[in-house]
């Protein structure tokens, strides 16, 4: 900003208000008015600077909504603009500048900061061709290949953004990691450049990562068809590449869960197995404390004591699942409570793929030929659970299920077997009533 004398009086004062870059001119004059001799120059530096700001919920007028849109605010020769970045938060979720208070604040964060990056160079570019306007820098920003196409991270930015509202904390993050994993592996930028050959290089450059099929699937293609989807939807898209079936799903999702769980005889080796007080003894507790409350890894680490209530004489803990959102209940049973003593009621912090690699060791040391993991312990849990004759709502409730029906599908053969169990033990009795 510049501080100009604007007439010959030097009782004359100029005080320039900053607001959105603007100078407003204020003149005290003098007992006679002299004409005012300005600089031009100046003046027009102060008027066409480009000043941008991001705004927190502006039409957002009544507090009760429980999110407001984040838009950048361009101001440039007295007129302004408002531009969606596509992004939401909560109103305890913005400190004025930035989002903060939620897990993925760091990366909504980062991406706006790319964004001012960006505004920035169009800007450069406009103003060296002489073009710098707000219309333009908005069309810039919303620029379409020759074929109009849309900028497929822009938009698929703004439906991640549509598609996690209301959800779990960690679904953003999941569409927002297979995207980025797309763009790595594709350079694929508009969305009419998104077909069947980039679905194949994707899935290459994972299975080429160590990757599974299943992983592959549900933690990236699933959310990048999804996003296409609604592209397709949008007029957006020609049409969605995972339509030519080149990737398919697993068949075989829910009834994998079997496989991946430990007997009780195999269990009862884990929990008595000589594994010392360091790293993998931690681990191998850990484990324990996920059979016995059926917890996934994300609510392990997040165990709150504040949320235990005593119910009857027991202690239940009660909360919401990370990945979902959707609440669980469960009882301490003795053995996730010596847990909990041992470390005073605070579980120990170990990342998920350090938790995976001692669990390999406690696998090892107890004789047991199974790579296990941390989700392993929430299958054995449901195993043990369904096998004891606990009511399938009642486990889909442990487990944090949205219904039964979810709980049916992953353990139906398990269920199968039940059936077939309880109707041999009453066969006797039911031939003796028939006779």
């Amino acid at each position: 900003m510049y501080d100009l004398c604007m007439t010959h009086d030097p009782k004359c004062m100029t005080h320039f208000r900053k607001n959105a870059g603007i100078g407003i001119l204020n003149l005290k004059k003098a007992n006679t008015y002299t004409k005012p001799i300005i600089s031009y120059y100046y003046m027009s530096t102060m008027i066409d600077r480009l000043v941008v700001a991001f705004i927190h919920g502006r039409k957002e007028k009544v507090r009760g909504n429980d999110y407001g849109r984040i838009e950048m605010r361009l101001t440039l020769q007295r007129r302004q603009k408002y531009i969606s970045t596509g992004f939401r938060c909560g109103w305890d979720e913005w400190d004025g500048q930035r989002v903060c208070n939620r897990p993925d604040s760091m990366e909504i964060n980062n991406l706006l900061s790319d964004l001012m990056r960006r505004l920035r160079e169009i800007e450069q570019d406009l103003r060296a061709r002489s073009m710098l306007s707000l219309d333009n820098i908005q069309a810039r920003l919303e620029q379409r290949s020759e074929t109009g196409s849309m900028e497929l991270e822009k938009y698929f930015s703004e439906r991640i953004e549509v598609r996690s509202y209301g959800k779990g904390r960690t679904t953003g993050l999941r569409y927002r990691r297979a995207v980025e994993a797309l763009i790595h592996a594709c350079r694929v930028r508009w969305l009419d450049d998104f077909g069947e050959l980039q679905v194949v290089k994707l899935d290459k450059s994972l299975k080429s990562a160590g990757l599974s099929e299943e992983t592959r699937w549900y933690n990236y293609h699933r959310h990048l068809r999804a996003l296409m989807s609604d592209a397709v939807k949008d007029g957006l898209a020609r049409r969605n590449p995972y339509d030519g079936g080149v990737v398919h799903r697993p068949n075989d999702r829910y009834g994998r869960a079997l496989e991946r769980c430990l007997t009780m005889d195999e269990l009862q080796r884990v929990m008595s197995a000589d594994v010392g007080d360091g790293y993998i003894g931690r681990a191998r507790d850990l484990f324990i404390f996920q059979t016995y409350t059926c917890m996934g890894y994300a609510d392990l680490q997040g165990f709150d004591a504040s949320r235990v209530q005593v119910i009857e004489g027991r202690k239940v803990y009660t909360s919401r699942r990370q990945k979902t959102g959707e609440k669980f209940t469960v009882l301490l049973l003795a053995e996730a409570e010596a847990v909990l003593d041992k470390y005073g009621w605070r579980i120990p912090k170990l990342s998920n793929q350090k938790y995976n690699t001692y669990l390999k060791a406690v696998a090892a040391i107890a004789g047991v030929d199974k790579p296990i993991s941390s989700h392993w312990a929430r299958h054995t849990g449901a195993t043990i659970l369904l096998n004891a004759g606990v009511p399938m709502d009642v486990v889909a409730r442990i487990l944090g299920h949205s219904s039964s029906e979810i709980t049916r599908k992953v353990y139906a053969k398990l269920l199968d077997e039940t059936v077939a169990r309880e109707m041999l033990r009453v066969e006797g009795t039911l031939s003796k009533a028939i006779i």
